[in-house]
């Protein structure tokens, strides 16, 4: 049943039911988002400090998305239009700027992602996203490019969220939105703090 649930979850999108499934009342709109995606939830860590409201509005809105191994995910000054939810496998970020610090400018990351390197020199290793990581989400909140470009290491599996989605969902949902923001600033300190150590050429 969980499967069937999930499937049609997933090609929700191509129907435009997402409305459809948010008029039901709260409690059964949660148990239908949990019974589809319990697994993806409970892997996601942006979703842990999140109210089951927000967690299911954004759920609803995401689409899935599947990347090959050793393949450029998104390029460095992309314009950033959605977050990513990492589900399986890794992503490397790297900066083919002249400055990893001001290539880094407006990215903070702490826990899902380790941190590698600082340096002036290109191209440079600056960090890593594992299963249950997130990117993109200080992008999204300050509307600027991709300030690194993220590099497939494995085959990766992920749900996108749109940067509208996500900015709806902060504004709808103000707890979870002050969460998001509180969060970002955290994220922001962490990678600062973590400039500090040596870069890593490639």
């Amino acid at each position: 049943v969980r499967s069937a649930i999930k499937y049609y979850m997933i090609k929700k999108s191509v129907f435009e039911e997402k409305d459809l499934v948010m008029d039901l009342p709260p409690s059964i709109r949660t148990q239908l988002v949990r019974a589809a995606y319990e697994e993806d939830i409970e892997r996601i860590k942006f979703f842990r400090n999140k109210d089951w409201a927000y967690v299911c509005y954004a759920m609803l809105s995401m689409k899935p998305e599947s990347c090959p191994a050793n393949d450029t995910l998104l390029e460095q000054h992309d314009v950033s239009e959605e977050m990513i939810f990492l589900q399986k496998g890794t992503v490397h970020l790297i900066t083919r700027g002249t400055d990893v610090e001001d290539a880094a400018e407006d990215l903070g990351f702490e826990g899902e992602m380790d941190i590698f390197a600082h340096g002036k020199q290109t191209p440079c290793l600056v960090g890593m996203v594992s299963e249950g990581g997130f990117f993109g989400d200080l992008e999204c909140r300050n509307k600027g490019p991709r300030m690194v470009s993220y590099e497939t290491v494995s085959v990766c599996h992920m749900f996108t969220l749109s940067r509208d989605v996500l900015e709806s969902a902060n504004h709808i949902y103000a707890t979870s939105g002050k969460q998001f923001e509180a969060d970002c600033d955290r994220r922001m300190k962490t990678f600062e703090a973590a400039m500090a150590s040596d870069f890593v050429m490639l």
